[in-house]
């Protein structure tokens, strides 16, 4: 279990002080944190973002970085690509005493450094009818259902990205409302008619 919190001093394999814990990215399907951020200094000349795998230790005193991490690599943290979780949603996920995020829209890879954030899938999530018995299907008209219960609408499209993988959804609130993109790794559960997401209705919301 890693021990994050605000403040937290980050150390690369070396010993050498690259930072300190600014935010928390959190992977809203499995209440995970999947990334750390890293608040901009001497060593950093702005916030970064580091994968919670390549950290070899966490404990209240300090976070150490695995021998593999190249630190020019780290890719910049875009505050334009996430969104602010709500406290409520934080706080389900174990976080409410630090900012948390949620990585939002599709992100260009930085070179040399994997495309992130790279959340597991736990389930496959198929848009075909035809499809393997331990898949979950998305079919538009299905309603949204926030983590506090709200119905946000129903799914007008699926998109899907250059592999042919579910990329996000478009969710028409109806009532004349602007659609919103949700991406597809914010679904926690799909049922026949019903995908529930793994962010509160005041997330849902600042999208």
């Amino acid at each position: 279990m890693l021990i994050l919190h605000e403040g937290t001093p980050i150390e690369s394999a070396d010993g050498d002080y690259l930072g300190e814990v600014d935010r928390l990215v959190i992977d809203p399907s499995g209440r995970q944190v999947s990334h750390v951020v890293v608040r901009k200094g001497i060593f950093f000349p702005s916030d970064k973002v580091i994968p919670v795998d390549v950290i070899d230790h966490a404990d209240e005193s300090s976070i150490r970085l695995r021998d593999s991490v190249d630190t020019d690599q780290l890719p910049p943290f875009e505050e334009a690509h996430y969104v602010e979780l709500d406290d409520t949603t934080s706080r389900e996920a174990g976080r409410a005493d630090i900012r948390t995020y949620a990585w939002a829209y599709p992100l260009a890879p930085a070179p040399g450094f994997p495309h992130y954030p790279m959340y597991p899938a736990e389930r496959q999530y198929e848009i075909e009818r035809n499809i393997p018995d331990d898949s979950a299907v998305i079919e538009p008209g299905a309603h949204v259902v926030t983590a506090d219960g709200e119905d946000i609408g129903t799914i007008r499209e699926v998109r899907t990205d250059h592999n042919g993988a579910l990329s996000h959804v478009v969710v028409d609130p109806g009532w004349l409302k602007d659609e919103t993109l949700i991406p597809a790794h914010w679904i926690s559960k799909v049922d026949h008619d019903k995908v529930q997401i793994g962010v509160g209705s005041e997330t849902f919301r600042s999208t």
